[in-house]
C-alpha cells in the first residue's frame, strides 16, 4: 500500500494539532469539528476518517453513522484505555479499527501507526470481497426449466424493501442472503456491512442466524423461560448471553453451569445450594447458583444430562419461585430466569420418557433453534475473519505489526464446502492452527489446513436428507466432493478428476449435471 495522502479528521482542531498531523507535508488533511459537517463532505474521496471526538457516546455514534455510510474509507477511532474495548465491539469488521490514544508517541510514530492500522482495514475488506466471489460462484443459480414455486405477496415486499437496502456488485440475480450480506460495493469501493448482531458476539449476515437472533431479542421482551436447541459449537451460550444483555435483567448476573460437566450428585447442591451438615464434607453453608442469579439469568447448559430426579426438583424450582437447599428445612423464594439449552432433541426424549414432559414444556415456552454453521453459508467467512483478527495479529498496541493473516481463495472454498460437523467451535480451532502453521501475517493456503478440511468428505445430516430420494441424496454427496476437490486444487479440473478417477469429460458432464462452477 503507498503512504496515505489524504484524510478526514473529526474531531476538536487541538488534537489534529497535537498528534502532528498538520506538521506532516505530504497529508491533504480536512477538519471537520463532528460527523454532521463529515457526512456532508465526499467521503469517498478520503484514503481515511479519523474519528477523535472527546466523549465515548459520541465516538460511537459518530462510528455506527460513519461505518454504515455508503462509500466510507477506512475509519480510525482514537479512544481512551477504558473506551476502547467497548467501541471495537460495536465497530462491523472492515469497518475500520479503534487505537489507544495513550499508547501513541506524537508525530511520525502517530502516523505510522495510523497507515498500518488502514492497511490492516482494507486487508479485511478483500477478504471480504474474496468471499462474496467465491460465494457468488459457488451459489449463483443456473438456467433451469423448472419453475419455481411463488413466494407469498407480503414476503416479497419484505424481501424487496430489504434488497433496496443493499447495493451488492453482483453479476446474477441471485439474492440469497448468503451473497448479498457479504459486502457491499458503492462506487467502485467495497464495503463491508456489520457482522456483529447488535453489538453482541454473534457474528453473522446470514438469513438463518438472524432469523435466530430476532427471536432472541424478542425473548428478551419477557421473562418467560427459553430453551435453546443446537448442535454443539453453534454458540448456545452466546445466544444466552445476548439475551441476558438485551433483557431489563442486564444489569444484574449472568451466571451459566454446564450440567453435564458435574455428576449429578453434586449438581443438586450446585444449583439449590446447601446448609452445614448436609452431607459428609459439608462443613459450612453454601449458596447456590439459583440464589447467586438472583435479578439476573441462570443459564443451564446440557440440561438434557440431569437424571430424571433432579429435573423433578427443577420443576419445582421454576413452577413455584422457590428452592431447598440440600439438607434445608425451609423454602427460599427466588427471583432469576432460566435459559436451558440442549444439544438433543428434548421433545422427542419428552415422548419417549427420558426426559420429563412436565419440565419439557416448563422450558419450552419460547423454543429457539440455532442453526448449524453448515447451514450459514458466507457466515464461515465472516467469522473466520473475526479469528484471524484474534490469533492472527500481534496485541501489542505500540508496535507497527503486519496486517492479520489472510485466507488464500482455495483455502476460502475448502472453508465454505466443509461441513463443520464441530461448528463454530471447530472452525476458531481451526483458524488458530492455519495461523501458527502460515506464521502471523502470512497467507493462509491448503496446506495450512487440517486433512480433515482438505479431504473431500461430504457430512448429510439425518435432517437434510429426509424426504428426499437416494437418487437426491446421492447428487448431493456428489456435488459436494467435486466443489471440495475442485477448491483444493485451486478449481484445477484436470488434476481435480484426474483425482476423482474419472475423465476431465465426465468431470464436465458431473459439473453441468450438478449445477457445479
Amino acid at each position: 500500500m503507498n503512504a496515505i495522502r489524504s484524510i478526514l479528521w473529526i474531531g476538536p482542531y487541538d488534537g489534529l494539532v497535537q498528534n502532528g498531523i498538520m506538521q506532516a507535508n505530504h497529508l491533504d488533511v480536512v477538519w471537520v469539528a463532528d460527523v454532521d459537517s463529515a457526512l456532508e463532505l465526499p467521503v469517498a474521496s478520503f484514503e481515511a476518517a479519523v474519528i477523535a471526538l472527546d466523549k465515548a457516546d459520541r465516538q460511537r455514534d459518530a462510528m455506527t453513522r460513519c461505518s454504515g455510510n455508503q462509500g466510507m474509507p477506512p475509519l480510525v477511532i482514537l479512544a481512551s484505555q477504558q473506551d476502547a474495548e467497548p467501541l471495537r465491539r460495536h465497530l462491523p469488521i472492515g469497518g475500520g479499527e479503534v487505537i489507544v490514544a495513550e499508547t501513541l508517541s506524537d508525530g511520525p510514530p502517530f502516523i505510522a501507526e495510523l497507515h498500518n492500522r488502514i492497511e490492516t482495514v482494507i486487508a479485511e475488506r478483500t477478504a471480504m470481497s474474496q468471499a462474496l466471489r467465491s460465494e457468488t460462484r459457488r451459489t449463483a443459480p443456473k438456467a433451469s426449466n423448472t419453475a419455481t414455486k411463488p413466494r407469498s405477496r407480503s414476503r416479497s415486499r419484505s424481501r424487496s424493501r430489504s434488497t433496496k437496502n443493499q447495493t451488492t456488485a453482483q453479476a446474477t440475480t441471485q439474492t440469497t442472503t448468503q451473497t448479498t450480506a457479504m459486502t457491499n460495493a458503492t462506487s467502485g469501493r467495497e464495503h463491508v456491512a456489520a457482522v456483529h448482531l447488535a453489538g453482541s458476539a454473534i457474528i453473522g449476515r446470514s438469513e438463518a442466524i438472524r432469523a435466530a437472533y430476532e427471536l432472541a431479542e424478542r425473548a428478551a421482551e419477557g421473562i418467560t423461560t427459553v430453551l435453546l436447541h443446537g448442535e454443539t459449537g453453534t454458540g448456545k451460550e452466546l445466544f444466552a448471553q445476548a439475551i441476558h444483555g438485551m433483557s431489563d435483567r442486564a444489569g444484574h448476573p449472568f451466571v451459566a453451569i454446564n450440567c453435564a460437566a458435574i455428576p449429578d450428585s453434586l449438581l443438586e447442591s450446585e444449583l439449590f445450594g446447601h446448609v452445614r451438615g448436609a452431607f459428609t464434607g459439608a462443613t459450612g453453608n453454601k449458596t447456590g447458583l439459583f440464589e447467586t442469579a438472583r435479578g439476573g439469568t441462570l443459564f443451564l447448559d446440557e440440561i438434557g444430562e440431569t437424571s430424571i430426579s433432579l429435573q423433578a426438583k427443577l420443576l419445582r424450582a421454576i413452577q413455584e419461585r422457590e428452592i431447598r437447599p440440600v439438607g434445608g428445612s425451609g423454602n427460599q423464594k427466588i427471583d432469576v430466569r432460566i435459559v436451558a439449552a440442549s444439544n438433543r432433541d428434548l421433545r422427542v426424549e419428552a415422548t419417549q420418557g427420558t426426559f420429563r414432559e412436565d419440565l419439557y414444556y416448563r422450558l419450552a415456552v419460547f423454543p429457539i433453534s440455532i442453526p448449524p454453521l453448515r447451514k450459514r453459508g458466507g457466515d464461515i467467512l465472516l467469522i473466520a475473519q473475526h479469528f484471524l483478527r484474534k490469533y492472527g495479529k500481534s496485541t501489542n498496541e505500540r508496535v507497527s505489526t503486519p496486517p492479520f493473516n489472510k485466507l488464500s481463495q482455495s483455502a476460502a472454498d475448502l472453508l465454505l464446502t466443509y461441513s463443520w460437523p464441530g461448528n463454530v467451535r471447530e472452525l476458531e480451532n481451526e483458524i488458530q492452527r492455519a495461523t501458527m502453521l502460515s506464521g502471523k501475517g502470512k497467507i493462509i493456503t491448503p496446506e495450512d489446513l487440517s486433512d480433515s478440511i482438505c479431504t473431500p468428505s461430504p457430512h448429510i445430516s439425518n435432517e437434510e436428507h429426509i424426504g428426499k430420494t437416494l437418487r437426491e441424496t446421492v447428487a448431493q454427496v456428489e456435488s459436494q466432493i467435486i466443489r471440495r476437490t475442485l477448491a483444493k486444487n485451486g478449481g484445477r479440473r484436470a488434476r481435480s478428476a484426474r483425482e476423482l478417477g474419472i475423465t476431465r469429460e465426465g468431470l464436465y458432464k458431473k459439473m453441468k449435471r450438478l449445477g457445479v462452477d
